[in-house]
């Protein structure tokens, strides 16, 4: 599933899933970040350093991160709003 969901990330066949397309599939899956906060989620996958583009390793990290993040605000939503306040937000979101 995710290398098939990889696969159709890479629009040009690369190899990677460069910005545009993680952006274009953060925002099909109803993830609309701030270009500053999907910077900061891509430095922290990124080994490589490519900074503007995922393997396949790194892509499937960032699931993991991105399951991480829906857990803990899921735990922290306790009245089921969609919204928690900032003082739920803490380094174990990242």
């Amino acid at each position: 599933l995710e290398k098939r969901l990889f696969s159709q990330l890479d629009q040009d066949n690369s190899g990677t899933v460069d910005v545009s397309e993680l952006r274009a599939a953060l925002r099909n899956m109803n993830l609309d970040l701030t270009e500053e906060n999907l910077m900061l989620l891509l430095r922290r996958i990124d080994r490589a350093q490519h900074r503007d583009e995922l393997t396949f390793q790194e892509f499937r990290d960032l699931l993991t991160v991105l399951m991480h993040m829906k857990k803990i605000f899921k735990e922290a939503d306790a009245d089921n709003s969609g919204s928690i306040s900032s003082e739920c937000v803490t380094p174990r979101w990242l």
